[in-house]
């Protein structure tokens, strides 16, 4: 229907040709035909003119009248094959029509921005009227000969163009009885566009790019100082001429409790005199335009509309402008291009699109100001590799209302699915980021490269200026099952990844094609690589889609790979090290790989020998005076007593932290190289160090909650990497009487916790999940899977807390 709606068939009396009544068309059974007299029929000739007329379908085209209905396909394939897989169809449609008639014309897809009819053959007094459904609110100019035609609403003042009228939207829609060539209008309430076709020659309707916005507002006193100061301050923050913006009207809403007006603002270039600089030009106007929406839809959304207009703005509606699609005349898909739709024609996955499209176009959208993120479905358990899963989240108001424009032209808000943890090595396979749709991010294409329990993430990660994010989504990816016809194998090359790879995706295609060039048995997917040393990762399997030819076909290109192998990339020449996969004759990985990892494992092993010795007999050295909370420090004297009255204990006599401190206070400071001197957080009283040791100690640890509190310490931290921060504990007491209550004196407590993290999943004593947790670093008691976690329950916890023997 003109709305968008669906029309039952049953409505049209008549299917088929019109006969237009039964008296004038006689049905004749021996020629299953109509004959039909003192009829004129013509062919009305319908082409899109986009450059994707010959991938995206428009058929069946519906032309009805107010009783008979035809529906045309469109013409043969045009692509590579003559089969389903490449079909390409130019989108042009004759119909037969009654001249002197009215006709409603119907597409199953969203209309083309450049479109065109014509008449063949007909005389200069043939005619048919015809009513053309959009679904936005939009200017629509129509050029006969190469000249522009202005609507019947449209006025030439000067040498621009005003398109108000006092008339009704009835009285400016053309009549089958006029007799101008190309009279239209179009009505922007009932979003269909009206043009009388006559004569032979082509008429051509070009969408003008304009953005079109609704503004609610309050009382206006003065109107025309209004229209100035709107106009002109909103030319200020698009950027764009303010000739460009016109007030279109104001309705007032007097009856609502809101009470306030509409302000309906147009805002595109005049109309081009010329169809031909129309066509030039049409992409650059609306690549402009839409920068301008871009700025405007990131202003709301950021809340600052009002600030910038000086007005107060309730609610704001918009239609934003389209690029043009590009030109894909003449292309021809090849065999693996047209492989990559599922089956599907490139017209059919277009059509897809363009359903969803239609189903939510409107005359306008309102654009929202988003709060939050939230999580609409998500997976619990799945396959690794082959499996797909599905995450779908949604940005969502204060009053949870879903927020259906997000960003707008080449600014349209991003959602990425990220690991938070898992198992290592453990990558996300698919299309891991994808652009917000009506407010919805669906990420529908994502398979995991190897089993395990993760835990993922789904952040807006463009524009940055909104952190949006739902975490702790907790998947469990199971082993595949070994009769799978998919597998992963892994390339790594001689070099480090940063200075090969400057493009992930160009390394990615580049990759795809070199592995699928040399080994063309296999079939490759989900090409991947990661930084560090160069690995690059794929899934692999063969036509036959069985267990044993993909691994058979791993074997084989395992016997390859024993010979030298390297690409360039980037001008750059590397070298592949090692090759690991699953095969007919081993475990799943090659013979280098296994004796690199029996090496690494003996290394592992006599490394963590020796590290448990060195730590044994730190531990037997180790002097405690007073209950400390401390991790493994890093160049610091394993004594971590915070009250020794000598220089040379704990965090003092570490040069990363404070320097090379003299030890005689009388002799001047040695090359102050630590980290606290070097970041002006010096040491308090560092040359009066030995008449006022615990106050300098003291004030010296303020300097470090100091930097814990500015969150610069993650930074500057060269003491543990897994040390996040850093408190000082201090007591109630007089500064004066520190020397008397040693026992009381203030120490350091980092925040990462000195346990290490249990890899056996267990409860957390205050949140009750079953995760991986430390222990409580004090007395190695209750379990915690976060600080968080653990500080919430100390209240309760402290009174049964003893420090743990040393």
């Amino acid at each position: 229907a003109m709305d968008g709606s669906f029309i039952s068939p049953d409505k049209w009396k008549y299917k088929g040709i019109d006969r237009d009544s039964d008296s004038k068309c006689t049905y004749k059974a021996d020629y299953n035909m109509y004959q039909c007299t003192d009829l004129k029929y013509k062919l009305l000739v319908i082409e899109s003119m986009d450059g994707d007329t010959e991938v995206r379908r428009l058929s069946p085209v519906a032309i009805a009248t107010d009783d008979s209905v035809d529906l045309i396909n469109g013409p043969q394939d045009h692509g590579w094959c003559g089969g389903y897989t490449c079909q390409q169809r130019v989108s042009t449609f004759h119909s037969m029509v009654i001249t002197g008639k009215v006709y409603k014309i119907y597409l199953t897809n969203t209309q083309p921005q450049s479109i065109r009819y014509q008449l063949l053959n007909a005389d200069a007094n043939d005619k048919v009227l015809i009513h053309v459904w959009y679904s936005k609110p939009q200017r629509l100019d129509v050029y006969y000969k190469g000249k522009y035609l202005p609507p019947t609403n449209g006025k030439l003042v000067g040498d621009k163009y005003t398109f108000t009228s006092d008339k009704t939207a009835d009285e400016l829609t053309p009549k089958i009885t006029s007799n101008k060539e190309g009279e239209n209008f179009f009505n922007k309430d009932k979003k269909f566009q009206t043009i009388l076709i006559k004569g032979k020659e082509p008429f051509t309707t070009i969408t003008s790019p304009q953005i079109v916005l609704s503004l609610k507002m309050g009382t206006i006193s003065d109107v025309d100082f209004f229209k100035e100061n709107l106009v002109q301050n909103l030319a200020a923050l698009l950027n764009v001429p303010k000739e460009k913006i016109k007030i279109a009207k104001i309705v007032a809403e007097s009856r609502k409790r809101d009470a306030g007006n509409i302000i309906e603002v147009e805002i595109s270039e005049d109309p081009v005199a010329s169809e031909d600089a129309m066509v030039q030009n049409v992409t650059s106007m609306a690549t402009t335009l839409q920068k301008a929406s871009e700025k405007l839809v990131e202003t709301v959304q950021k809340g600052k509309l009002s600030e910038a207009l000086d007005e107060e703005i309730k609610s704001i509606a918009a239609a934003l402008p389209e690029i043009p699609p590009k030109d894909q005349r003449n292309e021809t898909l090849d065999k693996s291009e047209a492989e990559k739709t599922g089956g599907k024609t490139y017209s059919e996955k277009q059509r897809e699109e363009e359903e969803e499209k239609l189903a939510k176009a409107s005359g306008q959208v309102e654009i929202k100001i988003p709060s939050k993120l939230q999580l609409v479905q998500s997976l619990k358990e799945v396959t690794a590799i082959s499996n797909n899963g599905e995450f779908k989240s949604k940005v969502v108001t204060s009053s949870d209302e879903v927020v259906e424009v997000l960003g707008a032209g080449q600014k349209g808000w991003k959602a990425e699915l990220q690991i938070e943890t898992g198992p290592k090595n453990g990558r996300l396979l698919g299309t891991r980021m994808v652009k917000f749709q009506y407010g919805f991010g669906n990420i529908t294409d994502i398979r995991f490269s190897k089993p395990g329990d993760y835990v993922l993430k789904v952040k807006v990660v463009y524009p940055t200026d909104f952190d949006y994010e739902v975490g702790n989504i907790e998947v469990l990816v199971t082993k595949q099952d070994e009769s799978s016809p998919y597998r992963r194998v892994a390339f790594k090359f001689d070099a480090i990844y940063s200075n090969v790879v400057t493009d992930s995706n160009d390394f990615t295609n580049f990759m795809t094609e070199i592995i699928s060039t040399r080994f063309p048995d296999l079939i490759f997917s989900d090409v991947d690589h990661y930084e560090g040393s160069l690995i690059v990762e794929s899934t692999v399997t063969t036509s036959a889609g069985t267990k044993e030819d993909t691994l058979s076909k791993i074997d084989s290109m395992k016997r390859t790979l024993e010979e030298p192998f390297s690409i360039k990339y980037n001008g750059k020449k590397i070298a592949l090290q090692e090759f690991q996969g699953d095969s007919t004759s081993s475990s799943g990985t090659s013979t280098t790989t296994v004796a690199i990892i029996v090496c690494a494992t003996l290394v592992v092993a006599l490394s963590v020998v020796a590290v448990g010795i060195i730590l044994h007999k730190k531990k037997r050295e180790r002097v405690l005076t007073t209950p400390i909370e401390m991790s493994s420090v890093k160049h610091v004297d394993d004594n971590p007593s915070l009250m020794r009255n000598t220089q040379q204990s704990n965090i003092y006599a570490n040069p990363e932290v404070c320097g090379s401190l003299v030890r005689d206070a009388n002799a001047p400071p040695a090359d102050n190289t630590g980290l606290l001197v070097n970041s002006n957080v010096a040491l308090s009283s560092v040359r009066d160090f030995k008449t006022d040791k615990i106050r300098s100690r003291h004030d010296s640890l303020k300097k470090l909650q100091q930097m814990s509190t500015q969150k610069v310490w993650g930074a500057m931290n060269r003491l543990d990497d897994n040390i996040p921060g850093i408190n000082v504990r201090e007591p109630s007491l007089d500064p004066d009487d520190i020397d008397e209550i040693p026992d009381k004196i203030p120490f350091l407590t980092f925040d990462g916790i000195r346990s290490r993290r249990s890899s056996v999943p267990r409860e957390c004593r205050t949140c009750g999940q079953v995760k991986r947790t430390w222990p409580c670093p004090i007395c190695n008691g209750p379990q915690y899977c976060s600080k968080e976690c653990l500080d919430k329950n100390w209240a309760n916890h402290q009174n049964e807390c003893r420090p743990r023997s040393k």
